[in-house]
């Protein structure tokens, strides 16, 4: 994969119903308080709770805002796309995924970061576990990205009205 400067994508792959667009817009607003040029877009073959969904995020400076031709962080949290999800990702790209899923990531030409997500979020409250294990790669992304602290208060803020 080619180095590309203040252009790169997003893809957080999910399941309807677990909370995953609160967290999505944490990140995508967030990038937006910072001022980078960021669009989001939100791909459901259906409403239907349960079933596959895809948020890809690109940062351009160009102002793109269609997806980019290549993932270069890839969110995986549904265990029902995870193999294909797994398949379309390319060397180099930055892999973060629930292990709690309980699935294989054998990719040594990746940056493959897991992350109990579920576990953490059943320590801090059985109940609402699945719904807060998205924040885990919140935290992840903003790390990776050094999204200011601000703009993540900032936009959970505002997502969750508080």
């Amino acid at each position: 994969m080619a180095i590309r400067v203040n252009d790169f994508t997003i893809n957080i792959a999910t399941a309807n119903g677990t909370g995953s667009q609160s967290a999505n817009l944490i990140i995508l607003h967030s990038m937006y308080e910072m001022g980078v040029p960021v669009s989001g877009k939100n791909l459901f073959p259906s409403n239907i709770s349960g079933l596959p969904t895809w948020f890809i995020i690109r940062a351009s400076d160009a102002g793109y805002q269609a997806p980019g031709d290549h993932t270069h962080i890839q969110v995986m949290m549904n265990k029902d796309t995870w193999e294909k999800d797994l398949n379309n990702t390319e060397p180099g790209t930055v892999i973060i995924y629930n292990q709690d899923v309980k699935l294989p990531v054998e990719r040594d030409d990746c940056v493959v970061l897991p992350m109990p997500m579920t576990k953490m979020a059943r320590s801090i409250s059985p109940k609402m576990a699945k719904l807060m294990a998205n924040m885990y790669y919140v935290g992840a992304i903003a790390h990776i990205l050094k999204i200011d602290q601000g703009a993540i208060e900032a936009a959970v803020s505002n997502q969750f009205g508080g």
